[in-house]
C-alpha cells in the first residue's frame, strides 16, 4: 500500500528536494527538507547551487544546505529539468503554481524577496508560470513540455 502524500517507493512524505547533476548525468548533489504540510496551504520553495554549496529555502527561510567540492558544474546541456518527479516514476502530489530560474545564485536578500514575490531581473533565465497548460517561459522563450499535468481554474 502506498502513502497517498507520495509515489516514492519506499515512501517519502512530504519530501521537497533540489539537486544538480553534472552534464553526464548520474552524478548529482542537492538539498531538501521533510517537514509536515497542510492541504491547501502554498509554500514557496527556493533552490540555489552556487558551484560550492546547495541551499534550500521553504517561504524565505533557510532549511538546509549541503557542500560539494566542484564535482558539479551546472551548464547548459540536454539533460532536462525535471519539476514534480525526480525520475518520472515518483510524482509530486500536489500544485505547482510556477517556476523561475537564474543564471546565479541569489542572495539569502533576494530569496526572502522573492517569496513575498518581488522577482529580481538580472540573471532571470526561464519563468515558468505553468498556469496554460504548457512550460511558456516569459523571460527568455526557453518553452518545455508538461507530461501528466491537469490544471484547477482557482486562484490560490
Amino acid at each position: 500500500m502506498y502513502n497517498e502524500t507520495t509515489t516514492d517507493i519506499p515512501p517519502r512524505p512530504n519530501r521537497i528536494s533540489f539537486y544538480v547533476f553534472n552534464l553526464q548525468g548520474g552524478i548529482g548533489i542537492g538539498s531538501y527538507f521533510q517537514e509536515a504540510v497542510q492541504a491547501g496551504e502554498w509554500i514557496h520553495v527556493t533552490g540555489i547551487a552556487d558551484g560550492q554549496k546547495t541551499a534550500i529555502y521553504k517561504n524565505g527561510v533557510l532549511k538546509r544546505t549541503r557542500a560539494y567540492s566542484g564535482s558539479i558544474t551546472p551548464e547548459h546541456g540536454v539533460a532536462p529539468l525535471r519539476i514534480g518527479t525526480r525520475d518520472l516514476n515518483s510524482f509530486f502530489l500536489g500544485a505547482i503554481r510556477g517556476v523561475r530560474i537564474w543564471s546565479r545564485a541569489l542572495e539569502p536578500s533576494e530569496v526572502k524577496m522573492v517569496a513575498e514575490d518581488s522577482i529580481p531581473q538580472e540573471g532571470l533565465a526561464a519563468e515558468y508560470r505553468l498556469d496554460q497548460h504548457v512550460a511558456l517561459d516569459s523571460a527568455n522563450f526557453h518553452h518545455g513540455r508538461i507530461f501528466g499535468g491537469s490544471w484547477e481554474s482557482s486562484e490560490p
